[in-house]
């Protein structure tokens, strides 16, 4: 399956051939890593809920959709600074494991080097009944999983198999203000 690429920002500048003036030059003008590190003072990692285009408590939501598919909602959200957006529901096919269970994560996946530059939601296959897929979390790659879906080799996809991981700040979270005031001072 292949991955499916959010609207996202911002991204690291490479140095690509302007046709006009024939000289190499940056394909951004501000290095994204400026604006990232200034997010990531005030907002934490994860999922917008609320008013925001009126994405509601069903931002990135993931539901059993019939057979081996799931539905992730419309939704949006910051990573290490990073902002996604998901502005269609995706239907996404899951692998039936050919004997036994398997646990796998819904994710979404900000990726920082220069050969990708985009947040994607994908798939990570567990490796058994009750060991979902390790996140990726390093300096170019940080993931949030924003649910975990028993996959079985007798049965299809059910609303019982889906774990919404949403609020668990653990592994995704909300996005918050890491800002607090002491209104009494």
């Amino acid at each position: 399956m292949a991955d499916i690429i959010l609207e996202s920002f911002p991204f690291d500048a490479m140095e690509v051939l302007n046709e006009e003036s024939s000289q190499m030059e940056p394909d951004r003008e501000y290095a994204a890593e400026v604006f990232r590190k200034y997010f990531r003072m005030f907002l934490s990692n994860g999922v917008y809920f609320g008013d925001y285009k009126n994405y509601g408590e069903n931002s990135m939501k993931v539901t059993a959709d019939g057979g081996m598919n799931i539905r992730v909602a419309k939704g949006a959200g910051l990573i290490e600074g990073a902002d996604y957006e998901n502005t269609e529901e995706r239907i996404l096919t899951l692998e039936r494991p050919i004997t036994a269970t398997r646990k796998d994560r819904i994710v979404v996946q900000f990726n920082a080097s220069l050969d990708t530059r985009a947040t994607k939601l994908i798939v990570k296959q567990g490796t058994g009944e009750n060991t979902p897929a390790e996140l990726t979390r390093n300096e170019n790659i940080f993931e949030i999983c924003i649910a975990e879906v028993t996959v079985k080799s007798t049965s299809n996809i059910t609303s019982e198999d889906v774990k919404d991981t949403r609020l668990d700040k653990n592994i995704c979270g909300l996005v918050n203000s890491l800002i607090t005031v002491d209104g009494e001072e």
